[in-house]
Parts: structure tokens; sequence; C-alpha cells
């Protein structure tokens, strides 16, 4: 006799249930190593503490920032405003981020640059706790105004963080420092996004938020404190970028960057289907609050549980998609992972539900890490060590050309296509984008060109290929 419908399901089910308990306690207990004062007195053991710990506090501050939009929205920012701030934002980083790159990598003690740039930034939240009690006109204007200054005080930091990270951590512990920061950041966040929520729908607006942005700043400055007490390699410090040589080394009547670019083509390969990716991820950005709030009439209350479920999903990803790169590699991982990413602007256009939005978006979160821990490392391996900041700002800046444009355009295709094609719009581009990826991956160095500048050496003439 076969068994009823479903019996097997009945009896894996508790299995089931049991691996995914084990699971979580595996991951509760990598959170707790990550921010257990190291045993050893190791300088990257040290830093690595500092950089979880660093986290912690960031977090309680991004779940403020997490309804930034929804805060100019709620003061009448119109559409355009919307989609405004998220190209302001962009052509800040089109505009500095190269010249802020070149003045970090000059510099040799760079911590006291990055951490500074973000202790001016973090000073604009105290700010937007404040002004509503004085301001009582064009606040979300001005509101805007001051999260686009963030960009301005900020670009040391952002210009410089990277190839600082990779400067305190092996690139051998990359990928599980980065995951073990983002599963603290996504713990933190479930716990606090729901708390902001409660407390905005709570308190008369705008009460609530100028209550939230007050405890952000001052979780904000405990990350300061934090991250001041890095201490930075020998190697680090004393390594200069090699401008001089390059220079003695280009080929007369050839520019410089363009001689650089052609001697690493997987940095070139890479760019290129990111700048496709991003400018449908751009384009759909400011969709999604303008579609929950406007159309779904969406409450903060939900937006701080999306958030929440988003979060949960992501810390899960992050413990998954470590262990998977050790095994399958980054680039594997990116080109299986990228296309599917066009999966959810599709399906949040096509259900219009707000339940079934949040279960989209969990979906979406166990696959975001993979993009995110991927794309961050492939980024590092094809930028030459003595340039890096140079290069992953000038790959900020390329692709920031699709988020100064995105937004714009995506706002303005409400109007002009509406905006469930606009969603279908942006999803096909990040789905072309995917398949670049695999079409034309970066792969590894192919010349000993390349394969110097990866190992953060300089490879003399007579050893370059052909």
């Amino acid at each position: 006799m076969k068994d009823p419908p479903f019996a097997k399901l009945k009896t894996l089910g508790p299995i089931y249930v049991a691996q995914a308990r084990r699971g979580l306690q595996r991951m509760g207990r990598q959170i707790k190593k990550s921010l257990r004062p190291p045993s050893s007195n190791r300088l990257e053991d040290r830093n690595t503490w500092y950089l979880c710990n660093s986290m912690l506090w960031a977090a309680i501050l991004a779940a403020t920032l997490s309804f930034n939009t929804a805060f100019a929205v709620r003061l009448g920012a119109s559409n355009q405003l919307i989609g405004f701030l998220s190209s302001g934002q962009a052509l800040i980083v089109i505009l500095i981020t190269l010249p802020a790159a070149r003045f970090v990598e000059k510099r040799r003690h760079k911590k006291r640059w990055l951490v500074g740039s973000l202790l001016l930034q973090r000073l604009l939240y105290l700010v937007i706790a404040i002004f509503p009690f004085f301001v009582h006109h064009y606040r979300a204007e001005i509101l805007v105004g001051l999260l686009l200054l963030r960009g301005v005080l900020m670009a040391p930091h952002s210009a410089g963080w990277n190839a600082f990270f990779a400067d305190l951590v092996s690139k051998e512990r990359r990928t599980s420092v980065m995951a073990n920061r983002r599963i603290i950041r996504s713990a933190v966040l479930i716990v606090t996004v729901p708390m902001v929520g409660w407390l905005l729908d709570s308190l008369t607006f705008p009460l609530g938020y100028q209550l939230a942005y007050g405890l952000g700043f001052i979780a904000s400055m405990v990350d300061i404190r934090t991250l001041w007490q890095i201490e930075v390699p020998e190697a680090a410090l004393d390594r200069v970028p090699q401008a001089d040589v390059k220079r003695q080394e280009a080929q007369p009547g050839r520019p410089r960057l363009r001689q650089a670019l052609d001697e690493n083509r997987g940095y070139v390969r890479y760019v290129v289907a990111k700048l496709i990716y991003m400018s449908g991820a751009q384009i759909i950005s400011p969709l999604f609050i303008i579609f929950y709030l406007r159309y779904l009439q969406a409450s903060d209350q939900w937006l701080g549980f999306r958030t929440s479920a988003a979060n949960l999903s992501m810390m899960v990803g992050f413990y998954l998609w470590q262990k998977l790169i050790r095994r399958w590699g980054n680039e594997r991982v990116m080109r299986w992972t990228t296309p599917l990413t066009a999966l959810f602007p599709l399906l949040v256009s096509l259900s219009g539900n707000l339940t079934a939005i949040v279960g989209f978006t969990v979906l979406n979160g166990l696959l975001t890490p993979a993009i995110n821990l991927s794309h961050f490392n492939i980024l590092l391996e094809v930028s030459p060590a003595e340039r890096r900041e140079t290069y992953t700002s000038l790959y900020k800046v390329i692709t920031n050309v699709a988020s100064f444009a995105g937004p714009m355009l995506g706002v303005a295709l409400i109007d002009i296509i509406g905006i469930h094609q606009a969603f279908f719009l942006g999803a096909g581009l990040r789905c072309a984008g995917g398949l670049m990826l695999n079409i034309w991956p970066p792969g590894a160095p192919r010349t000993a060109r390349e394969q110097g500048q990866a190992q953060g050496q300089v490879v003399p003439k007579a050893q370059r290929a052909p």
C-alpha cells in the first residue's frame, strides 16, 4: 500500500527543523566568537575583533538610516526629489571619489583620514535630529540636502575603505571576516529595525524620527571610538603607490590610465559588466519605496518588519555563502547567482501584495550575500595592491554613473511607461549584466603583468608576456 500524500514530508519535517536549529546555533556561536576578545595577541586578530565590534554599533545607526527615504516622503518630498536623493549621492561620488582616492593613497597614516571623515559625516545625524525643532518650511528639501552632504564629508572614507580593509585582513580571511561583519549587522537590524518602526508609529511625527536619529548618533560615536583603536600593519604604512615607476614604463603617446587598463583586462571586463548590472539596479532603486508607500499604502511598522525579514534571511545567507564560496570560489558563485537577482523586482511588481513581498524579500535576502561577498573579493583581486585606492575608486566612479542617471530615469519612467514596466526594464538590465559576467568573466590574470599586479608586485619588462 502506498504511503498517503505528504507522509514523507511529515517524517522529514522534524529532521529539517532540527537541522535548521543546529545551523542557527552554530551561527550564534560564530557571532559570539567574532565579538569575543581574541585570545592571541596577533595584530590581525585584534583588528578583526575591532572591525566586528565596530559593525555592532554601526548597525544600530543603520536601523535608523533604513528610514531615510520614508522620512523624506513623509516630509512631503516629491517623486523627483526622491529620485534626486539617489542620483545626487551618485553625482557626488563621480565628482570627488577619484581625487579623494589619490589624496588618501598618498597618505602614510590613512586611518586618521578615513575615521576623521566618517566622524564628520556622523555629526550630520545630530543635525538631522534637531533641525525640525527650528525649521518649519522646506523640511524635505533640507533633509535631502543634509543627506547629500554626507557624501562630501565622508569622501576619503568611501574612497579608501576597501583598500584599508584589505590591508588589515589577509586574503584568506577576508570572506569570513566580511561575512561575520554582515551577520552581526543583520542580527542587530533584525531587533532594532522593528523597534525603530514601532517608535516612529507610536510618537507624533516628526518627533519619533528625531529621537531615532539622536539614538543612532550616540551609537555611531561608539563605532568611531572602536575604529580608532585599529592598528595598521607596518607593511601597509610603508607601501606607497609606484607612480614614478609606472610613469617611466608608460609608452610614449599612450595615456598611463589607458595603458594600465589594457594591462589589466580582468578589471575592465568586471567593471563593464557591473556597469550594466548597476544600471538596472539603480533604475528601480527609488521605485520600491514609492511602490510600497504610495501604491500599496504600507505603514512604517510594515517597512520595519520587511527590513527585519530581509536582514534575518541575509544573516543566514552570509553564514551559508561564506562556506560555499570557500568550496566553489568567488567567480563561480558570482557567475551563478548574479543573473538570479533580476527575479526580485519582477516578483514584487507582479504580486502587489505586501505579505507576498515579505516572502520575496526573504528569498532575495538569502541570495544577496552571494553577490556582496563574491563581487567584493573579485574587485580586490583584479585591483593592483599598490593602487587599490585608485582602482576601487575608479570602479565606484564608473558604476555611479548608473547610480546618478538610474534613479532619475526610473522616477521619470513611472509617468512615461508606468511603474510596473519600469520594474521590468530594470530587471532586464540586471539580468543582462549578470549574463555578461558569465560570457565575459573577469577570470584569472592572463599575463605576467596582471599576475604581478594581483600579487602587488611590479613585473620587470623582461618578464612580461609579449
